[in-house]
């Protein structure tokens, strides 16, 4: 196996925990963030001031767990375009295929072996196809810079801007998380051999985040 596969398939399990933390943390930010749950138990109070900032902490940090996958290919990142970038090429390409065909020829047989190993080629296209709309999507952009000033860094008014005529608005996050989980689907499955669904995931961490905030009693005492 060649030097850049097996950097690629390490970045690719990081890259996997780094999405499921981002779903356990989301799966919490829709109740305490986007519901009146435990909002409705604080109300009007001086409690209010320090709920709100705990909504701030924990909205912040899906943005910046969500902008780490988008990070610029590097060689210490194991984010979408840098996994994008190890495997594009056609030798590793023709390596995953190779690999993938003799995995399933050993489990399954000729017939599926050739099947799967067909997809790797079309799983990979697909995913660079995608992370390189995101990378110039001005909505990936947007969140980018909202993590960079409000959250990252205390830059002035005059700082440049990844998105100069577009500043990031609620829901934003929403259409990177659907886009990460789609490339990430992809990658794990040329790289990996990993057919992944993340909606399991997604369902199982809301069921876990439901079961601990709906247990939660609020009474403001201020």
């Amino acid at each position: 196996m060649c030097v850049g596969l097996v950097i690629a398939k390490e970045k690719v399990q990081l890259l996997e925990s780094a999405v499921i933390n981002l779903i356990q943390l989301r799966a919490s930010v829709e109740l305490v963030c986007y519901s009146d749950l435990i909002s409705s138990q604080v109300g009007h109070s001086l409690a209010a001031h320090a709920f709100g900032a705990m909504q701030h902490a924990l909205f912040d940090q899906v943005l910046i767990r969500l902008c780490a996958v988008w990070d610029k290919s590097a060689i210490d990142r194991a984010s979408l375009p840098a996994i994008c970038s190890i495997v594009r090429n056609d030798e590793a390409i023709e390596a995953l295929t190779e690999e993938m065909r003799a995995f399933h020829l050993r489990e399954c047989g000729e017939e599926s072996a050739r099947r799967s190993a067909s997809k790797v080629r079309t799983k990979i296209a697909e995913a660079v196809k995608l992370t390189e709309a995101m990378l110039q999507s001005d909505t990936l952009k947007a969140v980018q810079d909202y993590r960079d000033r409000e959250i990252a860094h205390v830059l002035s008014l005059g700082a440049k801007r990844k998105s100069p005529d577009r500043i990031s608005k609620f829901g934003d996050e929403d259409f990177v998380f659907s886009e990460s989980l789609k490339v990430s689907k992809l990658l794990l499955f040329a790289i990996s051999k990993s057919q992944i669904f993340w909606e399991v995931h997604e369902e199982q961490q809301r069921r876990y985040a439901r079961a601990f905030w709906n247990s939660v009693t609020l009474k403001a005492l201020e």
